[in-house]
């Protein structure tokens, strides 16, 4: 079965991380702590981060009563609606990932009637495809939930035959630059807050990806740390003094 290992400074962040790396969520996984993380004397010296194996499980031949519910069995009902088939495509051994990713965006966008071109090109987790053309906001949509679902679903398709998976991040207008600047810029404000006004402060439902930018963001900070409580897609983040 798949695993990844991850190092964080939580052992919340580190399974946010692995999530993300798995493209799962975190009912799907069994997770070992390999090392929990502690603040060492004082929260000053010695400290150390977790470090904790996180693995898929093998997913039952029977369909749960749950299933239906799942992220990418939505995505797919919505596209079926459209007149838009995704059931059949999936790589083959001999076929490069860049060349399959591009002719499966390529032929979607145009079932969608969409006018746009897909450059596909190695990123720092995986591949990037990068959407360009007129209309863009409508495969946005609003706070990128749309292009998030296509992003699930490409990450689905391309992988769904492979041993080793590949992270595909899609993006347009350079929407994931800004809206990572966004949500740094909130966790700054939220964190500030906090402090001021000596409580938790508890964010919105955000996805695994935009939960780590907000993770992220605030690791330095040594006044304030994060941790994540829910379930997806409800799942939220919490900020918290340190004491």
């Amino acid at each position: 079965m798949k695993s990844v290992e991850k190092h964080a400074r939580t052992v919340e962040e580190a399974l946010e991380l692995a999530l993300i790396a798995l493209g799962a969520t975190e009912e799907e996984v069994d997770v070992e702590i390999l090392e929990k993380d502690s603040s060492g004397f004082l929260g000053l010296f010695g400290g150390r981060d977790a470090h904790i194996r996180v693995t898929l499980k093998e997913k039952p031949e029977e369909k749960k009563d749950d299933d239906v519910f799942a992220p990418e069995n939505i995505v797919l009902e919505e596209l079926q609606q459209l007149g838009i088939d995704v059931s059949e495509p999936a790589q083959t051994e001999e076929q490069d990932p860049k060349e399959f990713l591009a002719e499966f965006l390529e032929d979607l966008l145009q079932k969608m009637y969409l006018d746009a071109t897909v450059e596909i090109r190695d990123g720092v987790d995986g591949l990037e495809a990068i959407i360009d053309g007129e209309d863009m906001s409508l495969l946005i949509g609003r706070r990128g939930r749309t292009l998030d679902a296509l992003q699930y679903l490409t990450n689905l398709v391309l992988n769904r035959k492979r041993e080793e998976y590949i992270h595909v991040l899609v993006d347009s207008q350079n929407y994931r630059a800004k809206r990572r600047e966004a949500l740094e810029q909130m966790a700054y404000r939220m964190a500030e807050k906090a402090k001021r006004q000596r409580k938790d402060i508890m964010l919105n439902p955000m996805n695994a990806y935009e939960r780590r930018i907000i993770h992220s963001a605030l690791q330095k900070d040594p006044h304030v740390s994060t941790r994540s409580e829910g379930k997806d897609p409800n799942r939220q983040i919490i900020i918290f003094l340190n004491r």
